[in-house]
């Protein structure tokens, strides 16, 4: 009976999830306050000496993507992050060479 609970279930979630796909055209592609969903591209975690502390670092400062990074001033971004210009520098040239 247990099994069949748990099917019922994962039937109804599996209908919960269709009808959210079912958004009027254009209504999709609002990102409504709160979401935690990422922009799209490349995130910066990509690049390498780039790991999750730096990552939250650059996202408080607008950068999430690797395109992103490869636009940002190197002094900005050196002194959000708390590295050194070159360090920032060398990130920023790995996003152009991505």
């Amino acid at each position: 009976e247990d099994a069949e609970t748990d099917t019922v279930a994962a039937d109804e979630e599996t209908e919960v999830e269709a009808d959210d796909d079912l958004a009027p055209t254009g209504e999709a592609d609002t990102d409504p306050a709160g979401s935690d969903e990422s922009p799209a591209g490349d995130p910066v975690e990509q690049i390498t000496g780039i790991g999750p502390a730096y990552g939250e670092r650059l996202a408080a400062m607008g950068i999430e993507t690797v395109d992103e990074l490869a636009d940002a001033d190197p002094a900005a971004v050196a002194d959000e992050t708390s590295v050194g210009e070159k360090r920032a520098t060398t990130w920023i040239d790995r996003a152009n060479d991505f």
